[in-house]
C-alpha cells in the first residue's frame, strides 16, 4: 500500500519545477502545500488558501516551526478568488472540488489566476469503485459510513471520474489523467480508524452511525485485516494535469 501521499507526490512531481509559483485551493492544514514546497524549491513560492482559520491557524504553526520561507498562507473563499492580485505557474488541490456546491465557477475563476501555458493539478477520491467485499465486512462497513457522510454534506462523491470533463469545460488542455486504486494489507495495516475518528463528530451529525456502532467497526478493523490474506481497496484517487 502506498502512504497518504504517495499518489499526490507523484502528481506534483510531474508537474511541479523548481522555481514556480504555486497556489494551492483549500490547503487545510498544509499537508500538500508543504509537498509542494519542497518541489519548488527556495526560487518559488507557495500560497495555500482556505476558509478555515482554525485549519490556517495549525498551518502556520507548522510553518513556524520549519521556518520555510517559500510559503505563505491567507483566508479567502474559493468564490473570492478574483481578489487575488496575482497569477501563478500551477493551481493545485487536493480533496477539494468535492466539496464545492458549483467546481466548474471555481475552475474558472482558478483559470483566470493562472498564466498563460500554466498548469491545472487536481487529486479527488471517487466511491465509484466502491463495493461491498465480503472478506471485509467492518472494513467495508466504514468506507460506506464515510462515503454516505460526505453525501449527507452536499459532497460529490464520483467527482473524481468526472475531472477530466470538468477540466475540458474549461478549455484546458489534458497532459495526463490517472487513476490508482490504494491497497491496505497485513503489512500496511488501516487507516481507516483513524479517518472515523477525525470524522466521528460528523457522522453521527447527519445520523449515519452512532458512536456506538463507530466504536464496534473501529474495534474490529485490526483484527479483520491482520487475518485476511487478501488486499482491501481503501481508496479510489483520480488525478489530472492540465494545461492552459
Amino acid at each position: 500500500m502506498h502512504n497518504r501521499d504517495t499518489f499526490t507526490q507523484s502528481l506534483l512531481a510531474a508537474s511541479i519545477k523548481k522555481g514556480m509559483t504555486v497556489l494551492d485551493l483549500g490547503c487545510g492544514t498544509g499537508d500538500v502545500t508543504f509537498l509542494a514546497a519542497d518541489l519548488v524549491g527556495e526560487t518559488g513560492s507557495v500560497l495555500g488558501l482556505d476558509i478555515s482559520q482554525p485549519m490556517l491557524d495549525m498551518a502556520e504553526e507548522r510553518l513556524t516551526q520549519t521556518g520555510q520561507t517559500n510559503i505563505s498562507f491567507q483566508k479567502l473563499d474559493l468564490e473570492q478568488l478574483d481578489q487575488l492580485d496575482r497569477t501563478f505557474d500551477l493551481i493545485l488541490a487536493r480533496r477539494v472540488l468535492m466539496y464545492l456546491p458549483g467546481p466548474a465557477q471555481t475552475l474558472s475563476l482558478a483559470k483566470q489566476r493562472l498564466k498563460e501555458g500554466g498548469l491545472m493539478v487536481f487529486q479527488e477520491s471517487d466511491a465509484l469503485g466502491r463495493q461491498l467485499n465480503p472478506d471485509f465486512p467492518q472494513h467495508s462497513r466504514a468506507i460506506d459510513l464515510i462515503w454516505r457522510t460526505v453525501a449527507a454534506e452536499g459532497g460529490d462523491i464520483e467527482v473524481g471520474s468526472k475531472l477530466y470533463t470538468l477540466l475540458k469545460e474549461q478549455g484546458m488542455e489534458i497532459l495526463s489523467y490517472q487513476s490508482e486504486n490504494v491497497l491496505q494489507t497485513q503489512e500496511s495495516g488501516s487507516d481507516l480508524a483513524w479517518v472515523l475518528d477525525m470524522m466521528q463528530d460528523r457522522i453521527i451529525k447527519h445520523q449515519i452511525a452512532s458512536k456506538e456502532d463507530l466504536e464496534e467497526i473501529r474495534s474490529a478493523l485490526p483484527s479483520e485485516l491482520a487475518q485476511s490474506k487478501k488486499a482491501f481497496i481503501r481508496d479510489t484517487a483520480f488525478g489530472i494535469i492540465a494545461r492552459k
